[in-house]
C-alpha cells in the first residue's frame, strides 16, 4: 500500500459528495437558511474542494516523509535511504501546506464574521468527510501498529505514519464539527448522523470479525489438539497465534470505534430515520444473517457426513464445524444486543410497528432461503431423470452433497419463514384493519409479487428458448432436458410462491375502501419562523406541529433568544397559524412564546 492509493478513495467520495450535496439543494434549497448569506455557493464550493485536495496532498506528504524517517531509525537496513519517498513526501508537503493554509483560513475568517456558514451543507460535507477519510485510515493503520505491538510483522512504518498524521487530522475536524452542533439545520443533522452510523457500522463489523476470527482460532485449535493432533506443529502454532493476535487488533480498533461513535456521539440521537436504518442493519444483517449461516455451516457438515457426501477422514470433515460455531456465537449476540436496543428505543406506539417490519424482514429471509431450497430441488429431480445427466454419470456423490445442502436450506428457511409469518398472520386475525393495512405489509406482499412475477417471466423466457432452440435444430433429446431444469424449476417454484401470495393479497385488499372521499385540506400558508442561535429543536417542533415546512430566519441581533414552549402552546399553534388573516405568518419569539404575525 502507497499513500497514493487515497486517488480513488478521493474520486468516490467526491462522486459521494456531489450526488449528496445535489440531492438536498433539489429538495430542500433555501428553506430552511432562508437567502444565501454567506460567501456563496459558488465560492464555498471552490473553498471548501481545494481545502480538502490540498489537505489529502499535505497529510499524504507528511506521511511519506514520517515513513522515511521512522524507516531510517527503526525500519530494515534494506529498505533504508529511500531518498524518492522522501523528496516527493517533501514536495507535497510545500506544495500542500501553504495551498491548504490559505484557503482554510479565509474560510474559518468567512465562518468567523458570518455565522450563518457553519450551518452550509458544503462546510458540514467538507468537515464529516475529512472526519471519514481519517477514521478509514486510522481503522486499517491502528490495527496493524497494535499488531505489531504483539509481535506480529515487522515495523510498519506506514501505518505509524498514517496514525500519527491522520490522528490528529480526525481530532481537529471532530472538535470543529462538535463545536458546531448546536447551530445545525436539518439537512447538516443528516450529515453528520450519516458520519456517525457509518462509523459505528465500521466499529461493530471490525469487532465482530475480530471477536469471531479469535472464536475460530481457539475453537479450531483446540479441536485440532483434541481430534487431528498430527496437524499440530511448530510452524503452525506460531501461525495460528499470529492469527490470533491479528484478529485481537482488529477487534480492539474497532471496539474502541463502535464505543465512542454508538455509545458516546450518538447515545442522545433517539427517534432518527437513520438511526432505525442502521439497527434494522444490524440485527438483521449482521445479527439474523450471521447467526444463520453459522448454523446452515454446522448443519450441512453433519447432513453431509450423515448422507456420506464426504470422503475425507471424520477428523477433517468435522473441523469446518468451528468456523460455523464462531459465526453462529458471534450472530446471536450482535442479535440480541440489537433486538434489545430496537425495543428499548422503541415507543409504546412505535413498538407494534417496530415487531411488525421485524417480522416481515425476517420472513422475507427466510422465504428466500425456501425458495432457493426449492429450485435445488427441482432442478436436481430434473437431472436425475435426464439420461445423460452428470450427476449419475460421476457417481453417487454430487448428488448426495446437492441433497445436504437442500436439507440444510430447508432447515433452516422453512422454521424461520413458519414462526414469523405465522406471528405476522395471527396479528392480522386480531387486528385486521390496522395489520392487513399497514405499509411494511404492503411492502411485503407487493415484493414477494414483483420478484415472484420476475422470476416467473425470466425462467420461463429461458425455458422457451432453450426448448425452440433445441426444436428448431431436431436436437430435443435428454440433454434437453437437462438445459432446461434450471429454467423450469424457477417456473415451478414461482408457481409455488405467487398464487399464495396473490390470495393473500386480495384478503387485505377486501379491507380497503374502492373510492377514497377526499378531504378539503387547508392549503398550507407560507410561514417564516425568526430563529436564535440554538433554536433548531424549537424549529424542529413547530414544522412538525404544523405538517408541512416552514421558513427559517436566523434572527442575529444581540438580544436575539430561544423562547420555551409549553405543550399547550405548541398544540395550538396551527389553530393560530390558520386563523391568521393574511396569506403569509411570520412566528417571532416573545416573552409569551411565539407570536403570529399576519401579511400578504
Amino acid at each position: 500500500m502507497t499513500p497514493f492509493i487515497i486517488v480513488p478513495i478521493l474520486i468516490l467520495l467526491a462522486v459521494i459528495g456531489g450526488i449528496i450535496y445535489g440531492v438536498f439543494l433539489w429538495r430542500r434549497r433555501d428553506v430552511d437558511s432562508g437567502p444565501d448569506t454567506g460567501m456563496g455557493t459558488p465560492r464555498r464550493f471552490y473553498f471548501y474542494s481545494i481545502s480538502f485536495i490540498a489537505l489529502m496532498l499535505l497529510v499524504s506528504g507528511v506521511m511519506m516523509v514520517l515513513m522515511s524517517l521512522l524507516d531510517e531509525l527503526f525500519g530494515e537496513p534494506v529498505i533504508r535511504r529511500a531518498t524518492t519517498r522522501l523528496a516527493t513526501g517533501l514536495a507535497l508537503t510545500i506544495v500542500g501546506l501553504p495551498l491548504w493554509g490559505l484557503h482554510w483560513r479565509f474560510v474559518q475568517r468567512n465562518v468567523s464574521s458570518q455565522p450563518s456558514e457553519r450551518w452550509s451543507i458544503l462546510r458540514n460535507l467538507y468537515l464529516y468527510v475529512a472526519t471519514g477519510v481519517a477514521l478509514g485510515f486510522l481503522a486499517y493503520n491502528g490495527y496493524r501498529v497494535i499488531e505489531w505491538a504483539l509481535q506480529v510483522g515487522d515495523f510498519p512504518a506506514l501505518s505509524w505514519a498514517a496514525v500519527l498524521v491522520w490522528g490528529p487530522v480526525w481530532v481537529c475536524h471532530w472538535w470543529i464539527a462538535s463545536g458546531e452542533t448546536q447551530e445545525n439545520t436539518r439537512e447538516t443533522r443528516g450529515i453528520r448522523r450519516l458520519y456517525l452510523y457509518l462509523a459505528s457500522a465500521l466499529g461493530i463489523a471490525m469487532l465482530a470479525s475480530g471477536v469471531g476470527f479469535m472464536v475460530y482460532y481457539f475453537l479450531h485449535e483446540g479441536y485440532s489438539a483434541a481430534f487431528d493432533p498430527s496437524v499440530i506443529g511448530l510452524g503452525r502454532e506460531r501461525l495460528a497465534g499470529e492469527a490470533a493476535r491479528t484478529a485481537l487488533s482488529v477487534a480492539v480498533v474497532g471496539g474502541v470505534i463502535w464505543w465512542a461513535h454508538w455509545f458516546r456521539f450518538a447515545s442522545a440521537d433517539r427517534g432518527s430515520v437513520l438511526r432505525w436504518l442502521y439497527l434494522y442493519v444490524a440485527t438483521i444483517g449482521g445479527g439474523t444473517v450471521a447467526a444463520l449461516v453459522g448454523l446452515g455451516i454446522a448443519l450441512h457438515v453433519l447432513l453431509s457426513w450423515a448422507l456420506g457426501a464426504s470422503t475425507d477422514p471424520a477428523a477433517t470433515h468435522f473441523r469446518v464445524v468451528t468456523e460455523g460455531i464462531a459465526i453462529l456465537a458471534v450472530g446471536i449476540a450482535i442479535w440480541t444486543y440489537f433486538k434489545l436496543r430496537m425495543t428499548d428505543e422503541a415507543s409504546d406506539h412505535e413498538s407494534a410497528h417496530v415487531s411488525r417490519s421485524y417480522d416481515l424482514l425476517i420472513a422475507a429471509i427466510g422465504l428466500m432461503i425456501v425458495a432457493s431450497a426449492s429450485v435445488a430441488i427441482l432442478d436436481t429431480f430434473l437431472r436425475l431423470i435426464s439420461e445423460s445427466s452428470p450427476i449419475v454419470v460421476r457417481g453417487e456423490v454430487e448428488w448426495r452433497s446437492r441433497l445436504a445442502i437442500i436439507l440444510t436450506l430447508m432447515a433452516i428457511g422453512a422454521p424461520v419463514w413458519w414462526m414469523h409469518w405465522r406471528r405476522i398472520q395471527l396479528a392480522a386475525s386480531s387486528d385486521p384493519e390496522v395489520e392487513r393495512t399497514a405499509l411494511p405489509r404492503k411492502l411485503f406482499v407487493m415484493g414477494v409479487l414483483c420478484l415472484g412475477l420476475l422470476a416467473l417471466v425470466g425462467g420461463a423466457s429461458s425455458t422457451l428458448f432453450i426448448f425452440l432452440r433445441d426444436l428448431l435444430d431436431a436436437d430435443l433429446s435428454a440433454n434437453t432436458l437437462r438445459d432446461l431444469s434450471t429454467g423450469l424449476s424457477v417456473v415451478l417454484t414461482a408457481l409455488l410462491v405467487l398464487p399464495y401470495h396473490w390470495t393473500i393479497y386480495r384478503q387485505d385488499r377486501e379491507l380497503e375502501p374502492d373510492v377514497i372521499e377526499p378531504i378539503a385540506v387547508p392549503m398550507p400558508k407560507s410561514v417564516l419562523v425568526l430563529t436564535a442561535a440554538g433554536g433548531s429543536q424549537m424549529f424542529d417542533q413547530v414544522e412538525s406541529m404544523l405538517g408541512y415546512t416552514v421558513t427559517r430566519v436566523h434572527w442575529q441581533d444581540q438580544d436575539a433568544f430561544v423562547p420555551t414552549l409549553d405543550p399547550v402552546q405548541i398544540e395550538q399553534l396551527p389553530e393560530r397559524v390558520s386563523s391568521a388573516p393574511g396569506t403569509s405568518v411570520m412566528l417571532v419569539p416573545d416573552a409569551n412564546g411565539l407570536r403570529v404575525i399576519s401579511y400578504h
